[in-house]
């Protein structure tokens, strides 16, 4: 499916607008809500079969008012899985870097603020799992980033190295949608949606 330029300008202003409303939402949040909801994903992500028998996972750092991931990523490097997180190398582009505990000690200020990794990066293709966060999901497996493309383009590899890497959209309740998400015929979409309290298998 090619776009017109028309379409593809009214494609943007609707994730545009939808950005800013999720965003809205998400940076509304009191911090005591923020370290329930990310209390209440790790207990439900964790009781998840996939979550148990993963051996390399790559995920991320929350952000400001991201869902956070941080309980799940220190109860995986317990159990001995291999945890990758992103370290930005340009514009829209990333690479993953395998972390130790303890995660602060690992985890330096970066680009924009983010605290980031340092090492030799390794090939997202070896990671069993990919928590992937964004500002919102529908159930079909579209997803709604932070307009950078960072996370387009990992998952565009697919398409040129499939593999059985399942990617899975993080995020807070209310960011799964029950409207679609506005998607581009370029963006890729997820596995999974996981939630404090839903897990949606989308593919």
């Amino acid at each position: 499916m090619i776009l017109t330029s028309s379409d593809a300008t009214a494609l943007h202003e609707q994730k545009v607008a939808l950005r800013e409303e999720m965003r809205a939402m998400r940076d509304g949040l009191d911090e005591r809500a923020a370290r329930m909801a990310a209390r209440s994903f790790f207990l439900h992500a964790s009781s998840l079969p996939g979550a148990k028998q993963a051996t390399c996972v790559a995920a991320y750092e929350a952000f400001g008012k991201e869902l956070s991931v941080r309980l799940l990523l220190e109860w995986w490097l317990s159990r001995g899985v291999r945890v990758l997180l992103p370290k930005v190398t340009g514009k829209g582009r990333m690479v993953f870097i395998e972390c130790f505990a303890p995660l602060d000690a690992a985890l330096f200020a970066g680009k924009w603020g983010l605290r980031e990794p340092v090492g030799e990066p390794v090939p997202i293709e070896r990671a069993d799992l990919v928590l992937v966060p964004g500002t919102g999901f529908d159930h079909h497996g579209g997803r709604l980033g932070m307009g950078g493309g960072f996370y387009d383009r990992a998952l565009w590899s697919r398409r040129l190295h499939p593999s059985p890497v399942r990617y899975v959209g993080v995020g807070y309740d209310f960011q799964l949608l029950d409207r679609h998400v506005p998607m581009a015929p370029f963006d890729q979409r997820l596995d999974a949606v996981c939630t404090p309290r839903t897990w949606v298998r989308c593919r």
